[in-house]
């Protein structure tokens, strides 16, 4: 029961999470939308580092520098995303998509078949 709900979950995914409720949808755009100052100052964490080594010239090979430069800048999004929530207040959207998940995972449990899902 539970795998055959994984493999539709990995497959129907993108069309249940544009089915479900409103409140788990405005929920998901809010956390992805920049509407709080909290983002906009992980959106400066994200990009000055990488800026800065690309200016400072750490490295006297332009392509090298460029590369590293996309790296911090990677990882600097990477942490900003597991900061986030602590940061705006917001739930992370891992944490929402969770929740959709489960909300399906408990229709299914009641209804007995995948059917009625999408």
């Amino acid at each position: 029961m539970e795998k055959e709900f994984e493999d539709f979950w990995k497959q129907h995914q993108k069309q249940l999470l544009s089915k479900a409720p409103q409140k788990y949808t405005d929920e998901l755009k809010a956390s992805r939308s920049f509407n709080t100052a909290g983002d906009w100052l992980l959106l400066l964490f994200e990009l000055v580092p990488g800026i800065y080594f690309s200016q400072a010239g750490y490295l006297h090979n332009e392509m090298l520098n460029f590369f590293c430069s996309v790296v911090i800048i990677f990882v600097c999004m990477g942490v900003g995303e597991m900061l986030k929530p602590y940061v705006t207040g917001k739930r992370s959207t891992g944490d929402i998509v969770n929740d959709i998940k489960s909300y399906y995972y408990n229709r299914y449990k009641e209804e007995g078949s995948l059917e009625g899902l999408l």
